[in-house]
């Protein structure tokens, strides 16, 4: 990857992604850039925190409640999933089952399952079940040509 910074103090910030190829790496940054500075508030242990979007691998509804993971913490959020859902589209979450939203920045791969389902494996090792109803969702988000 080259990077390339100019200093031009007639114009405002700029940041342009160009790539050969789409793929993870080229996803996670574009979600960088556009949800820089954005968040959610998780609580943890009766704390409030500030997760920051980028961070987040996935979401899941567990006995109603609805718990945001990132790479070495789970929180819990107020929200429902059909909230996040909305708020968190143009980040490239997509919802991959009934109860779980999933960071597609985040996937490493597929592998099929039985029952025509498949298993999301994520940069941090976790694994999540796609539900053969949202398959469709997950491949247009991760396959798809226009990333913006």
């Amino acid at each position: 990857m080259k990077l390339i910074v100019k200093e031009n103090r007639e114009k405002e910030l700029t940041v342009t992604v160009e790539y050969p190829e789409q793929n993870n790496q080229v996803l996670r940054i574009i979600n960088k850039m556009k949800s820089e500075g954005k968040f959610l508030i998780g609580n943890e242990s009766g704390r409030s925190y500030k997760v920051l979007i980028p961070e987040i691998y996935y979401i899941e509804i567990i006995d109603k409640r609805t718990f945001v993971y990132t790479k070495d913490a789970v929180f819990r959020t107020d929200k429902r999933l059909y909230q996040l859902e909305k708020e968190l589209k143009e980040y490239s979450f997509v919802k991959v089952s009934r109860n779980c939203l999933l960071n597609a920045g985040e996937l490493t791969h597929l592998e099929a399952l039985a029952n025509s389902r498949l298993e999301a494996n994520l940069t941090n090792g976790e694994k999540v079940i796609i539900s053969r109803t949202y398959i469709p969702e997950i491949k247009k988000v991760v396959f798809r040509e226009d990333l913006i």
